[in-house]
């Protein structure tokens, strides 16, 4: 039996699209904290990937100065896609801190679907919470 090429090449073709998508090197290519721009008293998180097809979940875990080790604050399943993908997670609980100009410290982690548990960046934020700018926050929300 006689194979022609026409008959091969598609499959052939499918094979390797199918193992470069599945084998891609995942990449973190931001990963970053700012100060909210709606309200001053929330840090914004956010992280952009590339080929997370690998990875199960996200794991986003912050560190205050009172505290000892960094404590898990969300876990996020990945949005697999060819291109890059954004992420975010706001962080309203900061502000209940009574410290003033302390260092937030984020710290990012792939649970990855092999099992492996990666830890792909750390960011970090001096921020200062204060009760006047979240009244003065309110008041202007009122009168918009």
């Amino acid at each position: 039996m006689k194979l022609s090429l026409g008959k091969i090449t598609p499959l052939l073709f499918f094979s390797v699209f199918l193992a470069a998508f599945s084998a891609g090197n995942f990449t973190l290519t931001e990963f970053r904290a700012s100060l909210s721009e709606e309200n001053s008293n929330e840090i914004t998180v956010i992280w952009m990937a590339e080929n997370d097809g690998q990875v199960s979940e996200y794991e986003l875990l912050r560190k205050m100065p009172q505290d000892q080790e960094f404590y898990s604050i969300d876990m996020k399943d990945p949005r697999p896609s060819m291109g890059p993908v954004e992420y975010s997670y706001t962080d309203r609980s900061v502000f209940k801190s009574q410290a003033r100009g302390e260092q937030v410290i984020y710290k990012l982690k792939a649970h990855f679907t092999d099992g492996r548990v990666e830890e792909l960046g750390q960011t970090d934020i001096n921020y200062i919470s204060s009760g006047v700018r979240r009244t003065w926050g309110s008041i202007k929300r009122m009168f918009q």
